[in-house]
């Protein structure tokens, strides 16, 4: 019985009024029927079935048939609209991949579980997702067409918001000679403030006017530094200090790992570096010392989310906190165990031990 009304003509069939059978099928699907009330309705079908066919025999098959559809089945009219909705998704997806996952993705942007499974599906497009850049970058998701790519919304980034993200936006086609024009252009005629730019680039949102370490010092400098640049000066005094920052040279380094890392955990929820040269290397980002010292790790070199446990002893003798890298690790896999009553029982599922590491000090 694939739809409710089928299982309707069926109640009727035998005997129930028709004025009531979709109301029993709501109350079975919601489990809503007093044990009581349940044997009842069982009798009344039975002797309907007994007044139709002059037996039992195929009764009980046909009573868990009514049982178990109603818990899952749709109305016709129902069905067809989800099945349309399927077709059309299906459809876009197959001609216009790029469009539809951009879509799909700020649809279900607050969903932890969709999202992932979204993002793995892209790779069979080719599709790669980007985080948040300068000129690519509004409040949601936004597709490259050129790249065959999604961007990230800036709205998703901690402490910016929808406005932030159409000021930013709406310079993508502007001509910029260097990041000091740039932030000139935000001082003058923007709400985008200190903190919201100072996240930005430890995201690297500015990419292209260099690395993170580089515009992180050039807007101290700009912000702070002894030449200073605010929209409340004069106009004289604003060109002796751009000329004055202008001739400054900033060396083109990156910010330590580390702390890049740690700004993405906490302005995107979540880590998004992967250095393939540092392969072998982790960043831990949680640890849990209930039991068994538990280790939530971030491969630089892979980008995966591990969770690892350790022996208290090898914890306590290679202190690691927040924050820390570790190298040189020995993995094993060992069954989970379960406490059954008293014991302590092994299942059939896996879980990562590390059993020696290195914590990194310095070179991050």
């Amino acid at each position: 019985m694939l739809y409710q009304e089928l299982i309707m003509k069926y109640l009727i069939w035998l005997g129930i009024p028709e004025t009531g059978s979709y109301d029993i099928i709501k109350k079975i699907a919601k489990k809503k029927f007093k044990e009581e009330e349940l044997k009842e309705l069982k009798a009344t079908l039975l002797q309907g079935w007994k007044n139709k066919l002059n037996t039992e025999e195929g009764f009980e098959e046909n009573w868990q048939v009514v049982e178990d559809a109603a818990h899952y089945s749709f109305n016709a009219s129902h069905s067809l609209s989800y099945a349309y909705d399927s077709l059309y998704g299906a459809y876009l997806k197959a001609h216009y991949p790029l469009e539809y996952y951009t879509v799909a993705l700020n649809m279900y942007s607050d969903d932890l579980d969709r999202t992932p499974r979204l993002i793995e599906e892209m790779s069979y497009w080719n599709i790669t997702l980007h985080p948040p850049k300068f000129r690519h970058s509004d409040a949601e998701y936004m597709y490259d067409r050129e790249n065959n790519a999604i961007y990230k919304g800036i709205a998703s980034i901690k402490f910016l918001n929808e406005n932030c993200a159409k000021e930013l936006y709406n310079r993508k086609e502007k001509v910029y000679n260097n990041f000091i024009e740039l932030l000139v252009d935000l001082e003058e005629n923007s709400t985008v403030n200190s903190k919201q730019i100072k996240i930005l680039i430890q995201l690297d949102f500015f990419e292209e006017f260099g690395k993170a370490g580089k515009l992180m010092n050039i807007y101290k400098e700009f912000s702070e530094g002894q030449f200073k640049y605010q929209k409340t000066y004069c106009e004289k005094t604003k060109i002796k200090r751009l000329e004055a920052l202008n001739e400054m040279e900033f060396q083109d380094i990156d910010l330590p790992i580390k702390e890049k890392i740690a700004a993405q955990i906490e302005y995107f929820g979540s880590p998004t570096t992967i250095t393939p040269e540092l392969k072998g290397y982790a960043y831990i980002i949680d640890i849990n010392t209930k039991g068994s010292p538990r280790l939530t790790t971030y491969g630089l070199g892979t980008g995966k989310t591990t969770i690892v446990k350790t022996y208290a002893k090898t914890f306590n003798k290679k202190k690691v906190e927040k924050g820390d890298i570790i190298s040189d690790c020995k993995l094993i896999q060992k069954n989970k165990m379960k406490k059954v009553g008293e014991e302590w029982v092994e299942t059939e599922e896996l879980e990562w031990w590390l059993q020696d590491y290195k914590v990194e000090v310095i070179g991050f």
